[in-house]
């Protein structure tokens, strides 16, 4: 599921005209400079510190893949390739994650593989 979603974003970007790929290579751009920047405050965490933040979340991403069983049907937040934190809700999550002093984790919903896709409201 995660490799069609990468996939079809690929599509989208070749579908860009070479100035939408270049806003978005800047945009890109811009949130890893302020990522860099976030990190070398002192007191943000340590975990923001790499010498290249990967916009693109590779590390969360085959995180995912590596515990996608493990933690299905609950909301989970990772930052690189550790688990931040985990609940049934993402009320819950959100408090857990701003209790840690994490900045910035990505917050994902794991699908249980026998739950239906949800399609909207």
């Amino acid at each position: 599921m995660l490799t069609d979603r990468v996939q079809e974003v690929l599509r989208q970007i070749e579908s860009l005209s070479a100035d939408e790929r270049q806003s978005l290579v800047n945009y890109l751009n811009e949130q890893a400079r302020k990522d860099t920047a976030v990190a070398s405050d002192p007191g943000s965490d340590q975990e923001m510190a790499q010498a290249e933040p990967d916009p693109f979340r590779r590390r969360e991403y085959e995180w995912l893949r590596q515990h996608r069983d493990e933690y299905a049907g609950q909301y989970v937040a990772l930052k690189g390739d550790r688990l931040v934190a985990h609940a049934e809700s993402l009320r819950e999550l959100h408090h857990l994650v701003r209790e840690s002093g994490i900045r910035r984790p990505l917050f994902v919903r794991i699908e249980s593989p026998d739950e239906l896709p949800f399609g909207g409201w």
